[in-house]
């Protein structure tokens, strides 16, 4: 006969196995993430003592995928994914059979709820955006290539009804990464949304996939601030010969503007420039600044911001001091050592070989290494054609002062006189009017871009014909 208390454990076993066993079987999950609607289907399946669990993406990415780790027990499950570093952690909730917890990968956390019945894909809602199967549209679109050395670059133009050869046409420039000719970035797609905006208004807009997207060929990785650059050069020179008597001007996102810069302290067929969300300072006070401001915005302690900073302060340093080869060893060290009087709350989210190697790559990369030594003081005295240098409020990747206060020093006397600078109230970075205006917010907002931004930019451009 069992004693109570060895009935007690025979309970418990027993308990254990057939809760966990409702774990087994089919789960659907839909959420949304970095602005993109995501299926998933996750299999749950016991064999003996392990746990196997396999993800599907019905819409066919990828088909039951095993995890690289499992577990589940009578009130919870997890599982992790190593090739894109992603992880979930659920807890089991028997009166709604769901399984509620957070998926991760790498600094991004969002809520998961997996449930017993299929479940509709999420709408992402962007009302700006043209229905482009309209027969109504006020443009048409014409597909243009370019080649620059053995990179083929392929754009869209978007030309008004209206257009003449007094039509002004603008040259869209994406920000950093690699990005398609829709600039299309947290599920918007800001490029798109100006086009069709600026079409309506009689200007004309040139976009382009960046090198080695879309179909565009070249390897996006290798490039350099001089290679995006003359990529935007090229678009220039092919629509000068195409279209002469009409003024040619860029208008470039935040990287994408320091690519203007470039361009046209060189080009003298761009005849005008707006610098949205721009560098006027340098890549390092960017940076510097805000690796401050970001955490700062997202409530961390002061502490943790003045330690964020300090580590890209110290690493533009070494960028600054020495060449590439002793600059790895250099971060490696710099960085072990800020590792260790890192937050503890930083140190239990990233481990110390991520945040060293990781680091130590993206800075002392060509690209990195160009970034942290670009000056807009080095290009804006070149420059003689009109600017609008237009920020955001409420930036905290690009300091909309800082900056602006930048370009007004730098201005050459004979752009100086036909320049303007402006800042947009209550709009973030990507020119979303805001409510949080933290960098994780841009894609749970339904605005692509401030109608006040476009229509200042739509006003100026469209003012230069009288200059």
């Amino acid at each position: 006969m069992h004693s109570s208390k060895q009935f007690l454990l025979s309970l418990f076993l027993l308990f254990s196995c057939t809760a966990s066993a409702q774990l087994e079987g089919k789960w659907y999950a839909s959420f949304a993430i970095m602005g993109n609607s995501i299926l998933v289907e996750m299999d749950v399946e016991k064999e003996g003592d392990e746990t196997r669990i396999f993800l599907t993406d019905p819409e066919g990415k990828f088909t039951r995928k095993k995890m690289t780790t499992a577990a589940a027990t009578d009130r919870s499950l997890s599982f992790r994914w190593a090739d894109i570093d992603l992880s979930y952690q659920g807890d089991y909730v028997p009166s709604t059979q769901t399984i509620v917890g957070k998926m991760t990968q790498r600094d991004v956390k969002w809520e998961v709820t997996f449930q017993r019945n299929p479940t509709e894909k999420i709408a992402i809602n962007r009302p700006q955006e043209p229905d482009l199967t309209s027969t109504d549209l006020p443009f048409t679109s014409e597909q243009l290539m370019v080649t620059n050395g053995e990179v083929v670059l392929h754009g869209e133009l978007t030309k008004p009804h209206t257009f003449t050869k007094r039509t002004p046409i603008v040259v869209l420039v994406s920000g950093s990464g690699p990005q398609n000719r829709n600039s299309e970035l947290m599920g918007h797609k800001p490029f798109l949304v100006i086009a069709h905006f600026l079409a309506k208004e009689g200007i004309a807009c040139l976009r382009f996939d960046d090198r080695g997207v879309g179909e565009s060929t070249g390897d996006y990785s290798k490039a350099t601030l001089d290679d995006f650059a003359s990529d935007v050069e090229a678009w220039v020179e092919e629509l000068s010969v195409r279209y002469a008597k009409n003024s040619i001007g860029i208008a470039g996102h935040s990287e994408g503007g320091v690519h203007a810069l470039i361009a046209a302290s060189r080009n003298k067929n761009i005849d005008f420039i707006v610098e949205l969300a721009s560098i006027g300072t340098s890549g390092r006070e960017v940076l510097v600044e805000q690796q401050y401001l970001i955490p700062k915005k997202e409530g961390e302690p002061e502490s943790t911001c003045v330690w964020n900073q300090s580590v890209f302060s110290g690493m533009c340093d070494i960028i600054d001091s020495l060449d590439q080869k002793a600059a790895a060893k250099a971060l490696t060290d710099f960085l072990g050592a800020k590792y260790d009087e890192a937050p503890e709350k930083y140190k239990q989210e990233t481990n110390r070989f991520t945040f060293v190697i990781g680091n130590a790559n993206f800075m002392n990369s060509q690209w990195g290494r160009e970034f942290v030594r670009f000056k807009a003081s080095d290009y804006l005295p070149k420059i003689s054609v009109p600017l609008l240098v237009l920020n955001g409020s409420e930036d905290i990747q690009v300091p909309p002062v800082s900056n602006q206060n930048g370009f007004k020093q730098s201005f050459s006397k004979k752009s100086k006189k036909k320049s303007r600078i402006e800042l947009v109230p209550g709009v973030n970075h990507l020119f979303q009017t805001c409510e949080t205006c933290m960098v994780t917010e841009y894609d749970d907002l339904e605005e692509t871009f401030s109608p006040a931004a476009l229509q200042i930019i739509t006003e100026w451009i469209n003012g230069l014909k009288c200059l």
